[in-house]
């Protein structure tokens, strides 16, 4: 479910915000008398304030709150796992393999720095922790066993891939210099979209991507000898 609640209204950039109106809280107003700046004194905000109002959805919950249950969050999750056990002459030997892969499709990846309003969900996309281990056991006399574990274990996480809000330019949503040129870099264009952008009860745009991979190697050794008394 997505939920925002009031923050300052812009109409245009002279505009006095009324209680009232959507989104309108006198102590959440970022400027004095809670009116925007004219034009001509944030000429640098006018273009992509009116390419970002429009992903800023409108209250559906009396004037100031936005509600909805209508986008869901999907859970793909497959695990798996096989044991083979052989008796050798050499002692007792088996195999273990277990998997687990899933994927996750996020409407609101906040984990990520990602928005809390529809548009702009996330993927996790193609985790998976696997295990292999080979046990052996084998009799070394009457009362001593020799026991012998190999295993293997690698976790991969690709966390937070945007799929919602990816595509247009930060220079298409008016960040560009007085010369007319890009004033962001995007330091992943393969996900640059529309700008994360944090008020004061929700967040709009693309958010962040991080993976991960690990595999931990553990080594362990003991020599037990009981003896039995009587």
């Amino acid at each position: 479910m997505a939920s925002i609640g009031p923050t300052c209204s812009r109409r245009n950039w002279r505009y006095t915000v009324n209680p009232g109106e959507p989104y309108y809280t006198r102590a959440a107003s970022h400027r004095p008398n809670a009116y925007c700046p004219e034009r001509r004194s944030a000429a640098c905000l006018v273009a992509p304030a009116e390419s970002l109002l429009p992903y800023i959805p409108a209250p559906n919950r009396g004037a100031n709150i936005f509600s909805t249950s209508a986008y869901n969050e999907t859970l793909r999750d497959h695990k798996g796992a096989i044991r083979i056990d052989h008796v050798t002459r050499w002692g007792a030997l088996a195999g273990y393999y277990f998997v687990d892969d899933y994927g996750l499709d996020n409407p609101y990846p906040t984990a990520q720095g990602g928005a809390n309003v529809p548009g702009f969900n996330a993927l996790v996309h193609g985790p998976r922790a696997a295990c292999h281990c080979l046990p052996h056991q084998a009799p070394l006399a009457q009362l001593r066993v020799n026991e012998f574990h190999l295993g293997y274990m690698r976790t991969v996480n690709n966390v937070g891939q945007p799929v919602g809000g990816v595509g247009p330019s930060l220079a298409s949503q008016g960040f560009i210099n007085s010369s007319g040129q890009p004033s962001i870099a995007a330091l992943e264009p393969r996900i640059e979209g529309i700008e994360n952008v944090a008020f004061n009860d929700f967040t709009i745009g693309v958010g962040h991507h991080r993976s991960s991979a690990g595999q931990p190697i553990p080594m362990e050794w003991s020599d037990i000898s009981p003896k039995g008394l009587g």
